[in-house]
């Protein structure tokens, strides 16, 4: 028997039956592509899965089958293709997201021929047709082909006018962060229309989006309005130095054309830039309580310079009590501050490892340091076993780490790294209000948990993190009329999305309860599912 990697299975607590012997290639290829997709290789896994298209299209034409169902019952795989049809298109989606322009040719061509397949086998089923057909025009825009994929929007909510999310869809292309052709008032009119049509029940759905749309015009007329007031500040006489000392100010607001300043005057920059990290790590509390935000900012465009001579000075930074943490670079710890220091590692692990023994260095630190070396050892080292001896042996020398090295497990979920959850989930030592009992954490181990490691593999972006950190743009209302009802909708989400864990809970046999149990969370407190982010940006969605 012909074995091989399963890093995805329809098989949750039983054991798994054997593949049909005539599709045993077909099922190693798909377990590849996932295997792929488990690395964050997207364009591998289409690769892979490419070739498992072809085979399965040219079986349904010899043997004239009409349905999925009727193939997965004759191929018996480890996962069913039915599943693996929808990861092959969203996979598709998000190789298209960044391809060329010569790739996105190739690419959409494999994921039109996808959904048109798809199309015609589910003819008699109305909702995966509209599913299929809304991805196609999705797909259009994706390719530079708007206005073909607004006449298949047009004609998807002509031939189903009362299913909503043809009319979301349609708008989301014109508003969405990954929108290339933004038109707030389209995207405004697209959802009002259906706001009005009384044959549709999903009301709150469409309440929610317009009322996210309406943050999001109000958020970029308030980003608009401030760098405009800004550019006034920011002119030819402009000194690295009078940047910096601008960086030093307290303000609400983040000061987003001198940070661009200093990246687009590098050279000049770099050495003041080092002297002043010099100063800070001399001594940290009084630098941070002296120099205002910069203490924040010093690190960010390091990290985004990769600069691996900092590498230790990044490291040492933190190396301190959570209480030091807040006034040094506060939620940043839990943040975006893992990603800068996996960006300036310099590949000293032997240092690394010191800093996580330290009596004297908090929880979140530690935390930190554990995904900088485990990104380290599986991106750079590929040893993933050297992880796994390494997590063994902290688990033995600090068991206190346990909940911590059970977190590390999820965001690395490979099957050799699972004994290492099991035991840490085990210790006495472990938090279940964290990643769940044993069952609970098998249960996010295999796929419950979205991969966390992609931030990590792209280009570190100083400015944008500071865009997105929530400590900057959202501790107040951006739109006073709207928060009330936003806070609403927040708390009806929310409720919804309880009853749907646990829904899925109990079909795959886990009790999801315990994790729901337990003091409230406050928003600005670390999520109790590991991921390291504030409540407000994780499960607290």
């Amino acid at each position: 028997m012909m074995k091989y990697k399963i890093n995805s299975s329809k098989y949750y607590g039983i054991e798994p039956e054997p593949v049909n012997s005539e599709f045993t290639k077909l099922d190693m290829m798909m377990q590849e592509g996932y295997g792929y997709e488990l690395k964050g290789d997207s364009y591998e896994a289409v690769i892979c899965w490419k070739d498992v298209f072809d085979e399965v299209t040219a079986y349904f034409e010899e043997n004239h089958l009409r349905d999925l169902k009727s193939f997965d019952d004759i191929f018996n795989g480890t996962q069913y293709v039915q599943n693996w049809v929808q990861d092959y298109d969203d996979t598709l989606r998000k190789v298209l997201l960044y391809a060329d322009e010569e790739s996105k040719i190739t690419v959409g061509k494999l994921k039109i021929d996808l959904l048109n397949f798809l199309i015609i086998l589910n003819q008699e089923k109305e909702l995966n047709v509209h599913r299929y057909k809304r991805s196609l025009a999705e797909t259009y825009y994706l390719l530079g082909h708007p206005k073909v994929g607004e006449q298949l929007f047009i004609q998807l909510i002509d031939d189903y006018p009362d299913n909503v999310w043809g009319y979301i869809a349609y708008s989301d292309e014109y508003w969405m962060d990954y929108s290339k052709y933004k038109d707030f008032d389209k995207a405004f009119k697209i959802l009002k229309r259906v706001y009005n049509c009384l044959s549709i029940n999903e009301s709150d759905i469409i309440i929610e989006r317009l009322t996210d749309l309406m943050i999001t015009i109000k958020k970029k007329e308030l980003e608009h309005f401030l760098e405009a007031e800004k550019e006034n500040n920011v002119t030819e006489g402009t000194s690295v130095t009078d940047a910096i000392n601008y960086l030093r100010r307290e303000s609400d607001e983040i000061p987003f054309l001198y940070l661009k300043f200093l990246e687009d005057n590098k050279e000049e920059a770099e050495e003041e830039i080092l002297n002043e990290m010099k100063y800070y790590i001399s001594d940290p509390d009084n630098y941070a309580q002296d120099n205002g935000l910069l203490s924040v900012y010093l690190p960010f465009i390091l990290g985004q310079w990769e600069r691996k001579e900092s590498s230790k000075d990044i490291i040492n930074l933190v190396a301190c009590s959570e209480e030091s943490i807040d006034r040094r670079i506060g939620y940043t710890i839990t943040e975006e501050y893992p990603v800068v220091l996996y960006k300036c590692f310099d590949g000293d692990l032997s240092y690394l490892e010191e800093a996580i023994n330290k009596d004297n260095v908090g929880s979140f630190p530690k935390l930190a340091y554990l995904r900088v070396l485990s990104m380290y050892y599986i991106e750079d080292l590929k040893d993933t076993l050297g992880l796994k001896v390494y997590l063994e042996k902290l688990l033995k020398e600090q068991p206190v780490l346990a909940t911590w090295i059970s977190s590390i497990v999820l965001m690395h979920p490979f099957d050799e790294l699972l004994s290492v959850g099991e035991n840490s989930v085990k210790s006495k030592f472990y938090d279940p209000g964290v990643n769940g009992n044993w069952s609970e954490f098998k249960f996010h181990f295999y796929g419950g948990i979205q991969n966390e490691t992609s931030k990590y593999k792209v280009p570190f972006n100083a400015i944008e993190a500071f865009r997105n950190w929530s400590q900057f743009n959202d501790e107040r209302p951006i739109i006073p009329e709207y928060a009330i009802l936003y806070q609403q909708l927040f708390d009806a989400r929310e409720k919804k999305l309880v009853k749907q864990m646990e829904k899925v809970a109990t079909n795959y046999g886990f009790n999801q309860k315990p994790l729901l149990k337990g003091k409230k969370i406050g928003r600005n407190e670390p999520c109790p599912c590991g991921s390291g982010k504030k409540y407000k940006n994780c499960c607290g969605k």
